[in-house]
Protein backbone atom coordinates (compact mmCIF):
# COMPACT_ATOMS: atom_id res chain seq x y z
CA UNK A 1 0.00 0.00 0.00
CA UNK A 2 1.18 3.11 -0.94
CA UNK A 3 2.62 5.44 2.58
CA UNK A 4 2.95 9.10 2.14
CA UNK A 5 2.84 10.25 5.93
CA UNK A 6 4.00 8.98 9.33
CA UNK A 7 3.02 10.57 12.47
CA UNK A 8 3.65 9.25 16.21
CA UNK A 9 3.40 10.96 19.27
CA UNK A 10 4.91 10.05 22.41
CA UNK A 11 3.27 9.18 25.86
CA UNK A 12 3.02 12.62 27.90
CA UNK A 13 4.48 16.32 26.52
CA UNK A 14 6.85 16.85 28.92
CA UNK A 15 7.63 13.25 30.54
CA UNK A 16 11.03 13.06 29.59
CA UNK A 17 11.71 9.42 29.95
CA UNK A 18 9.00 8.71 28.05
CA UNK A 19 10.57 9.79 24.77
CA UNK A 20 11.75 8.03 22.22
CA UNK A 21 15.73 7.59 22.37
CA UNK A 22 17.78 6.14 19.61
CA UNK A 23 15.13 4.78 17.66
CA UNK A 24 14.80 3.54 13.82
CA UNK A 25 11.33 3.93 11.95
CA UNK A 26 11.29 1.06 9.35
CA UNK A 27 8.92 -0.15 6.68
CA UNK A 28 8.01 -3.72 5.58
CA UNK A 29 6.66 -5.31 2.40
CA UNK A 30 6.67 -8.86 3.71
CA UNK A 31 6.99 -8.14 7.76
CA UNK A 32 10.22 -10.02 7.53
CA UNK A 33 12.30 -7.60 5.84
CA UNK A 34 12.50 -4.23 6.92
CA UNK A 35 14.19 -1.02 5.49
CA UNK A 36 14.94 2.12 7.32
CA UNK A 37 12.99 5.56 6.76
CA UNK A 38 15.09 7.12 9.26
CA UNK A 39 17.62 6.78 12.11
CA UNK A 40 18.66 8.13 15.58
CA UNK A 41 15.68 9.54 16.03
CA UNK A 42 15.42 11.31 20.07
CA UNK A 43 12.16 13.52 20.29
CA UNK A 44 8.97 13.20 21.31
CA UNK A 45 7.14 13.23 18.13
CA UNK A 46 7.63 11.78 13.97
CA UNK A 47 6.28 13.52 11.55
CA UNK A 48 7.18 12.87 8.28
CA UNK A 49 5.00 13.53 4.95
CA UNK A 50 6.23 13.37 1.64
CA UNK A 51 7.24 10.14 1.95
CA UNK A 52 6.91 8.05 -1.44
CA UNK A 53 6.80 4.15 0.25
CA UNK A 54 4.92 0.90 -0.37
CA UNK A 55 4.55 -0.94 2.62
CA UNK A 56 2.41 -3.45 4.65
CA UNK A 57 4.10 -2.82 7.93
CA UNK A 58 5.74 0.09 9.44
CA UNK A 59 7.63 -0.17 13.08
CA UNK A 60 9.46 1.75 15.49
CA UNK A 61 12.66 -0.15 16.59
CA UNK A 62 14.85 0.60 19.56
CA UNK A 63 18.74 1.04 19.15
CA UNK A 64 19.45 1.13 22.91
CA UNK A 65 20.91 -2.60 23.75
CA UNK A 66 19.88 -3.32 27.61
CA UNK A 67 17.81 -0.18 27.97
CA UNK A 68 15.12 0.44 30.82
CA UNK A 69 13.28 2.78 28.35
CA UNK A 70 10.14 2.02 26.72
CA UNK A 71 8.08 3.27 23.85
CA UNK A 72 5.21 4.64 24.80
CA UNK A 73 2.28 6.22 22.28
CA UNK A 74 0.00 7.84 22.08
CA UNK A 75 -1.03 8.47 18.93
CA UNK A 76 0.47 6.22 15.63
CA UNK A 77 -1.13 7.05 12.50
CA UNK A 78 -0.14 6.30 9.06
CA UNK A 79 -1.51 7.71 5.27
Amino acid sequence: KPISTVYINMARDGAVAEYMKDVTLEYSVDGETYTPIQKNLNQTQIRMTDLDISARYIRVRSEVAGSTYGLIMSDFKVK
